[in-house]
């Protein structure tokens, strides 16, 4: 039963780890906000319904219209918490693999229900976890750890899965990167001075930065450093000499930005997707295919 369990191999799979990690992220996403909720989703909000519905698009089901559709049915004590403890149940299911890819469909309408119903306080975070979500729904991530395999008897999945995964990263970070770069507020420093100064940043550690403007150049030098590193990353990660440079440096640019900016949820997402496109496929696949090119070469 565990050797089905693990599949043969006694780790788990990049797209095992993606699975796991998106179901976290997900849930952590709503506790942390569990004593603001009455804000964001009941029937007086901080900001009214009627103004919030004005941004979204009509063929979105928002968070109110489940509730009302649900009370309409003849639950009548049904309230946006109820929807939230069955979000949690759905990625609870993703995380262990039952059911996967029905569990990451329902999580991701759920998840865009609860986004758009609040869409002027959604960041980059909500929009990559769904993405991360569309991709559960797609990618064989329960063919490795998970309840389904123990259920179900999955073929070896290509590599075309992580090609596109990887594509992804790469458009991501250069479209970026360029956007940063057609300006000059990133060039000359401007930018990262007004990043760690606003008023809601660096609130957990209360790093002293003020010694910052005494070295302009240090605040140049991060700027062009966080240009240079996601408008060339299609090309760095393309070479595996420059690959694992890269993506430590990618990975230590959203460090910064988690313990600066106190954006953790978007750093440790965009870790996970990461760690899921370069560093585990390192450990696994090229491992198995390193195993069998000195097989046949013998």
């Amino acid at each position: 039963m565990l050797k089905r369990l693990y599949k043969a191999d006694n780790h788990l799979s990049n797209f095992t780890f993606f699975r796991i990690m998106t179901g976290i992220l997900s849930i952590v996403s709503v506790l942390i906000i569990n004593d603001d909720i009455h804000l964001f989703y009941s029937d007086a909000p901080l900001v009214p319904n009627d103004l919030l519905e004005l941004k979204t698009r009509e063929f979105i089901i928002t968070l109110p219209e489940i509730v009302a559709f649900v009370q309409d049915l003849g639950w009548l004590s049904f309230t946006s918490n109820h929807f939230i403890l069955i979000f949690i149940g759905l990625n609870l299911l993703l995380i262990i693999g039952f059911c996967s890819r029905l569990s990451a469909i329902l999580v991701l309408f759920s998840q865009i229900a609860i986004v758009k119903s609040a869409v002027m306080f959604s960041y980059g975070f909500d929009y990559f976890l769904s993405m991360s979500l569309f991709y559960c729904c797609i990618f064989p991530v329960g063919h490795n750890f998970s309840i389904d395999n123990l259920i179900w008897k999955y073929s070896k999945p290509n590599g075309i899965y992580l090609s596109i995964f990887r594509i992804h990263i790469c458009i991501a970070y250069f479209f970026s990167g360029l956007c940063k770069a057609l300006g000059y507020n990133w060039w000359n420093g401007e930018s990262i001075w007004k990043a760690v100064h606003l008023p809601y940043v660096n609130t957990d550690f209360e790093i002293p930065l003020n010694w910052t403007a005494d070295f302009p150049y240090l605040l140049v030098g991060i700027g062009i450093f966080t240009i240079l590193i996601e408008l060339l990353h299609p090309l760095l990660v393309s070479f595996r000499k420059t690959r694992n440079f890269c993506v430590m440096a990618t990975i230590l640019m959203h460090l910064g930005i988690a313990i600066i900016l106190n954006l953790w949820l978007f750093s440790a997402i965009m870790i996970t997707w990461n760690l899921t496109a370069y560093f585990l496929p390192e450990s696994t696949n090229e491992k198995v295919t390193r195993q069998v090119s000195l097989k046949v070469s013998v």
